[in-house]
């Protein structure tokens, strides 16, 4: 048995935010239908050792459910461990930060172009 926080996921690669294109199958939305899911942003800070700076690395995880669905089990705040499907690899090192929840929409990748100030983001899907 996995611990409570521990999601299994499947990376999908790097998504453009700005029209949902995917070097891996083309866009986001030929995978989930425009509208079907939400998009959780998490956030995870990672000192940098050689900028001696703490950098902020944005990832999104895409579930099936509907947004009032997931605003039952996810919340802004809450600490995920992500690992591997396939591998139990952990992603990233220890725990990731809910910071927003997001319909699977373009105006929703827009949306998380504005919060994080990114073009694009590591994005997965639970499994």
């Amino acid at each position: 048995m996995y611990p409570q926080d521990e999601y299994s996921i499947l990376p999908i690669g790097k998504v453009n935010l700005l029209n949902g294109q995917n070097a891996q199958f083309g866009n986001v939305f030929y995978l989930w239908a425009e509208g079907d899911g939400t998009q959780l942003l998490v956030k995870q800070i990672k000192y940098d050792w050689k900028t001696q700076t703490n950098k902020v690395i944005f990832r999104a995880v895409i579930t099936s459910d509907s947004m009032e669905s997931s605003a039952r089990y996810y919340h802004v705040g809450q600490k995920l461990t992500l690992v591997h499907d396939q591998t139990r690899a952990e992603i990233g090192d220890g725990y990731w930060e809910v910071i927003g929840l997001y319909p699977h929409t373009l105006p929703g990748l827009l949306a998380m172009h504005y919060a994080t100030g990114k073009t694009s983001i590591s994005f997965s899907t639970f499994k």
